[in-house]
């Protein structure tokens, strides 16, 4: 018995992907050997060196969406590429880790291979990208499992259901079907194993960390809380703990919580910044920094002593503030003042603390004239320019995602969603909310934010934009 795990490309990172090395500490620790590679970034190093800028766009574009612009040898080449990789390591069971949705496409490819090349072999599935789609509410591993392309798919904590499969070869809950139970108890679980990654392969070596499981926030258009019921967390010295234990073993200083919130429990999050104030106070040439993201709060619950600590070792808050309107924001769930907003930008400016702002343009209830005021917003607050926005992203415009509270209450909301498999077409005919005018609104926005001197970020996934700022 030998267990291989690795993610599957394509995710635009620069950085080690943490699933592997947290699902291997599992699997070791429960006597099973184990090897974690991160092959999203060798596929992503190979593709760079074997082929030219637009041979690894339109295979970028390929893995993303199946786009027929690709040309076939260059697909058949890197999907042999990474199924040797993965045979290499003679493992009988193979398991498969999709960080988004956007690794269905490779991921597919690769387990018909591996069934072609290695038919014994068992294929197990597993992460957030076997579940999440923007435009489909397939479950992708139930596809696979009945092409027989897969032997099995795992939905919620995979680092104790994995483990649990490996050994005794028999379904649980979690295992080829969607009910799941979490873990009860964050603390004490062993740290992740990055032994078998090949760091040379990496631009940024900040390590992944997770402090907590789900939000603290019920925000009406986030589906969160279809997959984590119950909000858990670390306690501030088990994190502590982990980065110090990786800063000792690999000499990495930069971390990237994957939490929804790093501060949801900000009894913790305090605990947390205290312990890492006063380790880099104490080791000025060994200081150790973070990036995440973060929720704005009132001010009554975060002193100027908190932003202090943060100061101390924070690098870049990645917030959603989603509303300049805070009839909107608050109708959305983001339950923090205009005044409480302006308290935490003048912090961030004061103490030195980056910050990426996420908008979201065109809410349930916006209209041209909150339209109107997010426009203003950016010419009113260019004080706030690089100090300390460093960028801005809008993304795109609303999507109404199955499992949100907006979707639960579309006729209350006078919303008409014309396609589920395509979320952007709805509109509130009411108010003249139509795919056409948020579009109209996002251009102008943008359009404002650049002219008004601010920086929009184009990228969409917002951990590679941590990634950079990180630098």
């Amino acid at each position: 018995m030998k267990l291989l795990i690795s993610t599957v490309p394509w995710t635009d990172t620069e950085s080690p992907i943490m699933a592997p090395a947290l699902l291997k500490s599992m699997c070791v620790q429960k006597g099973i050997p184990t090897v974690a590679v991160d092959l999203n970034q060798a596929v992503i190093n190979f593709v760079r060196k074997n082929f030219d800028s637009e041979e690894e766009r339109q295979l970028q574009e390929f893995f993303y969406n199946t786009s027929k612009n690709a040309n076939i040898k260059s697909v058949s080449k890197t999907i042999n590429y990474i199924v040797d990789k993965i045979l290499e390591h003679n493992a009988t069971h193979v398991a498969l880790s999709l960080l988004t949705y956007t690794s269905q496409v490779a991921c597919e490819w690769i387990c018909f291979q591996i069934r072609r090349k290695a038919p014994e072999v068992k294929i197990i599935i597993g992460g957030a990208g076997v579940f999440n789609t923007l435009n489909s509410k397939t479950n992708f591993g139930e596809k696979l499992l009945q092409q027989t392309q897969i032997d099995y798919y795992i939905k919620g904590d995979g680092d104790v259901s994995l483990p649990d499969l490996i050994l005794k070869d028999t379904k649980s809950i979690g295992v080829n079907q969607i009910e799941w139970k979490q873990v009860d108890n964050l603390n004490g679980l062993p740290f992740p194993d990055y032994g078998d990654y090949d760091w040379s392969l990496y631009k940024n070596k900040s390590v992944g960390v997770v402090g907590s499981r789900g939000c603290v926030r019920h925000c009406t258009f986030c589906d969160i809380h279809e997959h984590w019921k119950k909000f858990q967390w670390r306690t501030g010295e088990d994190i502590f703990r982990e980065l110090v234990w990786h800063n000792e073993n690999s000499g990495v200083r930069s971390f990237k919580f994957q939490d929804s919130l790093i501060n949801g429990n900000i009894i913790e999050f305090r605990k947390l910044m205290k312990l890492l104030a006063a380790h880099n106070d104490a080791n000025p040439t060994n200081q150790l920094n973070w990036s995440s993201f973060f929720i704005f709060r009132p001010q009554r619950q975060m002193s100027e002593g908190d932003w202090i600590d943060i100061s101390k070792s924070a690098t870049v808050l990645t917030v959603g503030i989603e509303a300049i309107n805070e009839t909107v924001r608050f109708h959305m769930g983001k339950k923090f003042t205009n005044k409480d907003m302006h308290y935490c930008f003048d912090m961030c400016r004061k103490y030195n603390i980056k910050v990426h702002m996420l908008l979201i343009v065109g809410y349930v209830i916006d209209t041209e004239e909150t339209n109107k005021e997010t426009i203003q917003w950016f010419y009113k607050n260019k004080h706030y320019i690089d100090d300390p926005i460093t960028s801005v992203s809008f993304g795109g415009t609303l999507g109404v995602l199955p499992g949100t509270e907006i979707y639960r209450r579309q006729e209350e909301l006078g919303m008409e969603l014309k396609d589920e498999q395509f979320d952007h077409n709805w509109t509130v005919s009411k108010t003249n909310n139509t795919p056409d005018i948020r579009l109209k609104w996002h251009n102008e926005q943008t359009d404002a934010c650049v002219e008004s001197g601010f920086t929009v970020s184009s990228m969409t996934d917002n951990h590679l934009l941590m990634e950079k700022m990180m630098k």
